[in-house]
């Protein structure tokens, strides 16, 4: 399986990449938080430690790599998973 956690030199991130889970503050900054990307098999990744349907997971990587939905936020990637959990076959 080819390795897509980094993206390829000059990708650019899709807009919903400015709202991922990851963040951390600007050295005390009030209110500033910058948040970061995250690889769909990052996501997969940490999903499977909470989230134990492996084939399920493994579908959704599959349909998302397809798509060619390789990098965005965690939240866009949760949402995108509920909708592919329950997506009729």
């Amino acid at each position: 399986m080819p390795d897509d956690s980094v993206p390829a030199a000059g990708a650019t991130f899709p807009a919903a990449a400015t709202t991922a889970s990851a963040t951390t503050t600007d050295g005390g900054a009030a209110g500033v938080v910058h948040r970061f990307p995250l690889s769909l098999k990052e996501f997969c990744t940490r999903l499977s430690k909470t989230d134990h349907r492996v084939e399920l997971i493994a579908a959704f990587y599959q349909d998302a790599r397809t798509a060619q939905h390789l990098v965005d936020t965690e939240t866009a990637f949760t949402t995108a998973f509920a909708a592919f959990a329950v997506r009729p076959v």
